[in-house]
């Protein structure tokens, strides 16, 4: 049933629990491992700043770090890392890995003569492993930073004002996203839309 362009009144249907299926689970075995330090990281989670300094913080202790993020928080998360990697000055060893989160929202009627909707999402998440200790080549997504070039550097001034551009674009995105409709019209674009028989 296609929905979009159209004023669907959907307090005549009722909704069925959401279902989520990840493509691929948490890729890294650290439950109960003291030696991880995980961050993550949400669209209204701290600064980036904040978050690599966190990083950082637990990062000089020996501390592998993973940063866990999805959605627009993706960004973020690269980010941190990228600052991270700035500012330590031995090689780093990175395991990046992405996969998505899809969800299927079902609507069923509470009326006749309207048919059931059927909404799925695709959102990606990010999983980035960093570590002082050497991690498997091996491994999907894995990557090492040597000691950059210290002109390349970024003072904490410049961390600032990566920080409030970043910022400023996402306040600016949220104000773009602020429905002007009615909540039945408030269905994403990009949704897959489906009809049931």
């Amino acid at each position: 049933m296609l929905i979009q362009g159209r004023n669907i009144a959907m307090d005549h249907y009722a909704s069925e629990p959401l279902i989520e299926q990840c493509s691929d689970p948490f890729p890294f075995d650290i439950e109960n491992d003291p030696s991880y330090f995980q961050i993550k990281i949400e669209n209204k989670s701290a600064s980036v700043r904040t978050l690599a300094n966190r990083g950082l913080k637990n990062f000089g202790s020996g501390k592998k770090i993973v940063f866990i993020a999805q959605g627009r928080a993706t960004t973020k998360a690269v980010s941190c890392v990228e600052i991270m990697k700035t500012y330590y000055k031995k090689p780093v060893h990175q395991i990046t890995r992405i996969s998505q989160i899809k969800t299927v929202e079902t609507w069923y009627p509470l009326v006749e003569g309207l048919d059931p909707i059927r909404i799925t999402r695709s959102v990606p998440v990010i999983n980035i492993l960093i570590s002082q200790e050497p991690l498997n080549a091996d491994e999907e997504g894995y990557q090492v930073y040597n000691h950059r070039d210290p002109k390349k550097v970024l003072n904490m001034q410049q961390v600032e004002e990566h920080d409030e551009k970043q910022d400023a674009i996402d306040n600016s995105e949220q104000k773009e996203n602020i429905p002007t409709t009615t909540p039945s019209d408030n269905i994403n674009e990009d949704d897959e839309q489906e009809e049931e028989s």
